[in-house]
Formats: C-alpha cells, sequence, structure tokens
C-alpha cells in the first residue's frame, strides 16, 4: 500500500505513486520497479530494472563489484522468468510454478 520503508532484503530510496526505487541495505544492488496502464486493451505493463552501483566518491565498479556482474545478471534473469511465467497464466486459474 506504499506506507513501509523495508521489505525483505530491500530498503525504499525513493517512491512515487508508479514506482519504486530499491535497495539492498549495504550493497551496491538497486531494484526499480513500475508500473503504468495500458490504454489499449486494458491491464498494466509492469517494468523491472536491476542494477549495481559504485560507491559515493568513486571513479567506477571497481574489480569486486564487477566480478559480481555474471551473478547479478543470472539472478536478474531468473526474477523475470519467475515473474513472466506468474503473470501470464489466465486469471482465476492457479499458479503452479514459473515457466521459462
Amino acid at each position: 500500500n506504499g506506507e513501509t520503508q523495508r521489505f525483505a532484503a530491500w530498503r525504499v530510496l525513493e517512491r512515487d505513486e508508479r514506482q519504486v526505487l530499491l535497495e539492498v541495505s549495504g550493497t551496491p544492488i538497486r531494484t526499480w520497479l513500475a508500473i503504468d496502464a495500458l490504454l489499449i486493451g486494458g491491464g498494466t505493463r509492469l517494468f523491472f530494472g536491476s542494477a549495481l552501483v559504485p560507491q559515493t566518491g568513486t571513479s567506477g565498479l571497481g574489480w569486486g563489484l564487477r566480478a559480481t556482474i555474471p551473478g547479478h545478471r543470472v539472478y536478474s534473469r531468473m526474477l523475470l522468468n519467475a515473474a513472466a511465467g506468474t503473470l501470464s497464466h489466465k486469471p482465476g486459474e492457479p499458479v503452479t510454478k514459473a515457466e521459462g
């Protein structure tokens, strides 16, 4: 309902009525979620973004953070595949597993 500042491992950095920017506390991981109403056919489009950001005052990701990028890509794809499988089922049909 847009009131909490923490959810599981995430902390809210910014939000408005259509989007939220989250961080995994103590890490460079950022997650962006947004919604947009579809004008044709009704429904809602969901957006997801994920990033690794350098610490404030540094001029790049550094070797340690760059080394985590392959794992971060796998993590992001797993989340997207799970969400797509969940959202692709017909209304009223139980969700049994993520496809993809």
